[in-house]
């Protein structure tokens, strides 16, 4: 079989790509912010299935809290997930796993991206786009080749009155066809024999498309945030999009709905519905002569299948289940959010104030002082563009608009203005207006998945269009050189008055233009320089990453270096009898008063007990998981909730709050259960002075089964005691004695405990239901299958393509 130079030129890409990042892929630096609790947390879920336990429950989390959450955050039906699975199994590290799971997810959204504009690309045209602005109308040069080949010419829409509406025949060319790629021929195929090198032009400016990307500072995100959960779903949703629009079929849509489902089985869906939204919008209204003949191509596909459509509308609406259960949960206030949740009225514990432009907004002045200044500098989170793609962008000078161009321009636009927050006009009245506003912020995440893949796509546009463009004649040839000439001098003297400009940068524009010189001279050859896809494919990736090697060379310089673990590195899975590190004695003399940490995300009763006490009792407290009591005393606790279990302000509380401490303080042997607990227990006629701390394993207290779900522990106790475990209470946990459910009660404001008789017995606890553990796996079987009948209709579609080629 023989290896194409396109294919050796992307695996040369990745290498290089891999050179560059290899400090974070092999664990020499340091991952930040939103990428650390992303890998500790998927970690701790492939552990747990990998022990054969689906983890609805996390116990090394703030005492425990439901870990929902997390397997919301990272959408854990995604099937892609089984990659870190499997290769754990044969022996990989986690941390080699995850990157090989991330590096690859993120190269099959580029893959994606590089599909969806080739597809888009194939029919730009310099020439058309200088005169017209629209390109060639449906081609009548086309259609009268093709006659002359013996081959029936497609259907074309035009815009005659007579004819408007009336063709139930879709070419392949036609606009109609072409869905979402506009209303005249520039986003048709063209005449090949117009341009030489028409064919080669939209896959070169796919690749630099690809290669952009790939080198843009999205890629630095995989190391300090989790969009790339969000970005290869929406690429492949937009390119099943319009392959369906083009020519509805079973795969595309059924495309569609996976990419759908991957995006609604996360907490935060909200990004993707944003973007289809503004998507859609700027569709319609630019692309509204064509809206009706599409909207009937897909209503006679539902139509012809309306039993396929019906099961994928349904498997849509199985992976919305998840999140509105969640989104329920959130709204009973058993859970907290205290950095999101903080100033706002909303119940919900997922709502978030008003933003402004100065909490995770779009600012336009930070963006530009780093484009091409202090590149030494640049590290994580920095917005950064290889400076080729700006190169191209100033190409369009030359070029008038044309639909296509419209739409990349005004998406990204739109999407600017919401992501500046109070410093525009429209978040606002979408913050009031339109629900899901209220449930997620960081909008700063739209500069990356939206804003810089609009930016690479205008310039690719760009590019695909001035690759295609062969002058006519000598002073059409000496304009075109002196255009060029002029773009890349202007360029040029604007990077030496900019301060601290790498040398790359410089080496860039000075390498293109001397590119564009000799692809345009057409200099003596047996086949001219621009008709050879190798050479253009070689240059274009010459001139892109020569600069990117170099600032990632500095970002690896500037990274800190990888700490000794993460998280969920330590071993976890055993259960322990103490938490953390023994506290200092809070009864010594110079123990000062210490502030709790800020939590993200605990129980909001651990939240509330946690501000109410001094943090050093608490801590004290906590450190011991099990304890022991002979009596139990009654909180009226209703006035506590007040509503929203903040800080205590109510002289009630703070009475009650001081009583509980006292009591944590100098180990009372008294437990308290809610005024309302059902039952009086047992009163022994003796009682030690203080409670029994459990710290391991005897006679009388012995853990036999434990998992991040359940515990079941086997007590002998003399008397009857009241067990407490210090390990956050929820509603969904269930206990059991001897095989038969007793009463669970929330002990100590926060925890959970019952009352053991004395004797030997058998207490089992557990978080949630059998049916609710029967959905989550048999959700993660309907990913996975819907996975694997998409890839069978492709590859069934494939098959049936080669049979007919044949």
């Amino acid at each position: 079989m023989k290896i194409k130079s396109t294919h050796i030129l992307f695996f040369l890409s990745f290498i290089l790509w891999v050179f560059s990042f290899r400090g974070f892929l092999f664990g020499e630096l340091s991952l930040r912010d939103d990428a650390i609790p992303y890998y500790d947390h998927i970690k701790f879920f492939v552990d747990n299935l990998m022990h054969g336990v689906y983890p609805l429950w996390d116990p090394t989390w703030r005492c425990g809290v439901p870990n929902e959450f997390f397997l919301r955050r990272m959408g854990e039906f995604n099937p892609f997930f089984w990659g870190i699975f499997f290769l754990n199994k044969l022996g990989f590290s986690h941390y080699i796993s995850y990157f090989i799971f991330v590096t690859s997810y993120y190269f099959l959204g580029l893959f994606g991206f590089y599909r969806l504009t080739k597809m888009m690309f194939r029919g730009s045209n310099f020439r058309a786009a200088l005169q017209v602005g629209e390109g060639m109308p449906c081609s009548n040069n086309r259609a009268s080749l093709e006659t002359a080949r013996g081959t029936p010419s497609p259907t074309c829409l035009t815009s005659d009155p007579k004819t408007k509406g009336s063709s139930k025949s879709y070419g392949k060319n036609s606009v109609v066809s072409s869905g979402w790629r506009g209303q005249s021929s520039d986003w048709t195929r063209q005449d090949p024999r117009i341009n030489r090198g028409i064919g080669m032009a939209p896959n070169a400016a796919a690749f630099a498309a690809f290669l952009l990307m790939a080198f843009s500072s999205f890629i630095v995100l995989l190391f300090n945030s989790f969009i790339v959960l969000i970005f290869t779903p929406m690429v492949w949703f937009f390119y099943f999009l319009t392959d369906f629009t083009q020519r509805p079929r079973k795969h595309s849509f059924l495309g569609i709905v996976f990419t759908l489902m991957l995006p609604a089985i996360t907490y935060l869906p909200f990004y993707f519905l944003t973007i289809v939204g503004v998507y859609l919008l700027c569709f319609v209204g630019i692309y509204w002569k064509n809206f009706k003949e599409i909207l009937l191509r897909y209503v006679d596909f539902f139509r012809t299948n309306h039993v396929f459509v019906c099961i994928c509308f349904l498997l849509l609406f199985m992976a919305l289940l998840p999140g509105l259960m969640y989104f329920q949960d959130a709204a009973a206030g058993e859970f907290v959010l205290p950095r999101r949740h903080h100033q706002t009225a909303d119940a919900n514990a997922f709502a978030v104030n008003a933003q402004s432009h100065v909490a995770g907004g779009i600012v336009p002045i930070v963006i530009y002082e780093r484009l091409f200044s202090n590149l030494q500098k640049f590290e994580l989170g920095v917005f950064y563009v290889p400076v080729f793609a700006f190169i191209c962008f100033l190409f369009g000078l030359v070029t008038k608009l044309n639909k296509r161009l419209v739409l990349f321009a005004l998406m990204g636009f739109l999407m600017y203005l919401i992501g500046v927050y109070d410093s525009g006009p429209f978040y606002q009245f979408l913050y009031k207006h339109i629900f899901f506003f209220k449930y997620f912020r960081n909008f700063q995440f739209f500069l990356w998945l939206v804003i810089l893949p609009a930016f690479i796509l205008l310039s690719a546009e760009q590019l695909s269009i001035m690759l295609q463009y062969k002058p006519r004649r000598g002073k059409e040839r000496a304009a075109l050189l002196i255009f060029l000439s002029i773009v890349h001098m202007g360029f040029l003297v604007f990077l030496f008055l900019q301060k601290k400009v790498i040398i790359s940068s410089h080496i860039v524009v000075i390498l293109s233009w001397i590119f564009f010189m000799v692809y345009f001279l057409d200099l003596p050859r047996k086949k001219p320089l621009r008709e050879s896809q190798s050479f253009v494919l070689g240059c274009l990736l010459v001139l892109i990453l020569a600069q990117p090697l170099m600032v990632y060379h500095y970002l690896g310089k500037n990274s800190q270096k990888a700490p000794e673990y993460y998280i969920y590195d330590k071993p976890y899975m055993d259960f322990r009898f103490t938490r953390g590190e023994p506290p200092q004695d809070v009864l010594a003399s110079g123990v000062i008063a210490r502030k709790p940490p800020m939590i993200y995300y605990a129980t909001s009763w651990y939240h509330f007990l946690q501000k109410g006490l001094d943090y050093n009792v608490f801590e004290k407290y906590i450190h011991h998981k099990w304890m022991a009591y002979d009596r139990v005393e009654r909180l009226d606790d209703a006035e506590f909730l007040g509503g929203s279990r903040t800080a205590p302000t109510d002289l009630r509380v703070v009475r009650s709050l001081e009583r509980v401490e006292a009591a944590f303080r100098e180990n009372r042997n008294v437990a308290f259960i809610p005024l309302d607990a059902v039952g009086e227990g047992f009163m022994p006629t003796r009682m030690a002075a203080q409670a029994q701390i459990i710290k391991d394993n005897s006679k009388q207290f012995q853990v036999l089964d434990y998992d991040m779900n359940s515990i079941k522990v086997k007590t002998n106790f003399d008397t009857p005691k009241f067990l407490v475990y210090n390990d956050s209470f929820h509603s969904r946990w269930q206990a059991f004695m001897d095989g038969k459910p007793v009463d669970l009660w929330r002990a100590n404001m926060a925890f959970k405990g019952l009352w053991v008789p004395a004797g030997e017995h058998t207490v089992f606890l557990r978080y949630g239901s059998v049916a609710r553990y029967g959905f989550k796996w048999g959700m993660m079987v309907l990913f996975v299958g819907t996975f694997g009948w998409l890839i069978w209709l492709i590859r069934r579609r494939d098959t049936k393509s080669l049979s007919s080629k044949d």
